[in-house]
């Protein structure tokens, strides 16, 4: 990681008492100083492609649109060029655009157009599956209130699936239960022949059928609630339990 001089560490780090609080509660911050507005705009342009990652993180969530339209140049080019910026923990992959997305989430709380916004989610769905996901562009999409994208989640869903990827599939199942039951359980169908890997798929079957309810959603949530993996149990029973308070939607 890129050492940074004390005044970059400010701008990125620092609350607007000076006290450090973190790159994700700077993007939290209401009404930052327009000077270091302007002075994080100024390094867009600087060379290290990691620094500009972060500051396109803080300007994308407060809704600068330059911080937007560096969102949108990284998500129509499957990300920002180059090595990973920010690599998984575990597996190694760049989670610069899922972090990107969680951002783009707060923009909408500062004022975002919902329209732009909604165009960088189909962005970002269009190279789901050839890029990696963790769960903040599921997370963002399950929080949306604009017109639903179906169409883009089920080819996300597809398309990930086609490159070996059935968890990171498995995370828009969610998403897709909430918006349209009828494509939800036609998905659900790509599933049934998977064998069960490490992160378990049925972890996010069994949040998606919370979202649907009825007979047919709670008899799949018994099964689930009884597996061999205990993320799917616990995701399982939460979702039985928050069933009978929603009525039942399903037959």
């Amino acid at each position: 990681m890129p050492v940074f001089d004390p005044e970059i560490d400010r701008l990125l780090y620092d609350d607007e008492d000076g006290m450090e609080v973190g790159l994700d509660e700077v993007q939290l911050l209401d009404d930052p100083a327009p000077k270091r507005v302007a002075r994080l705009i100024a390094l867009l342009e600087a060379d290290d492609p990691y620094l500009v990652a972060q500051v396109t993180e803080v300007l994308a969530a407060w809704a600068v649109p330059e911080g937007l339209d560096s969102v949108e140049e990284a998500a129509k080019a499957g990300g920002p060029p180059g090595e990973p910026l920010t690599p998984h923990r575990l597996y190694g992959y760049d989670e610069t655009l899922d972090r990107y997305a969680a951002a783009v989430k707060v923009a909408l709380l500062n004022g975002a157009s919902p329209t732009r916004v909604r165009r960088i989610y189909q962005q970002m769905l269009s190279v789901y599956g050839p890029v990696q996901f963790e769960s903040r562009l599921k997370r963002a999409l399950l929080k949306w209130k604009g017109e639903p994208l179906v169409a883009e989640v089920e080819q996300a869903i597809d398309r990930a699936l086609g490159e070996g990827h059935p968890y990171m599939a498995s995370q828009l199942l969610p998403v897709l239960a909430r918006w349209d039951e009828g494509a939800f359980w036609a998905q659900l169908e790509h599933f049934e022949d998977l064998k069960p890997r490490t992160p378990d798929f049925r972890a996010n079957i069994a949040e998606a059928l919370g979202h649907i309810g009825g007979a047919r959603a709670r008899a799949q949530l018994e099964v689930l609630s009884g597996c061999d993996s205990a993320a799917v149990r616990d995701e399982a029973r939460k979702a039985l339990h928050a069933i009978p308070g929603r009525g039942a939607r399903g037959g």
